[in-house]
């Protein structure tokens, strides 16, 4: 998804007009957009756990993805 269609969306479901500033997005709304973007659409979690496990197990994912390795990791794509 890019910035323009999170947007469009966010607009399309706001009720109210915040003038130059985007309306406010739920924390759920945000954290599907993003697991989205950076794990893709078909990530999902088996384990029967609470709502609130799944997004620490989201944010891990997220966090393992995104930062940078060095080149041991990247030689044995640890």
């Amino acid at each position: 998804m890019k910035a323009e269609d999170f947007l469009d969306e966010v607009y399309k479901n706001s009720k109210e007009d915040y003038g130059l500033l985007p309306p406010p997005t739920k924390a759920e709304d945000a954290l599907r957009v993003l697991k989205d973007h950076l794990l893709g659409e078909d990530w999902y979690v088996v384990n029967p756990i609470s709502q609130e496990q799944v997004y620490t197990e989201l944010v891990v994912a997220i966090l393992n993805k995104t930062q940078p390795k060095n080149w041991f990791q990247r030689l044995f794509n640890l």
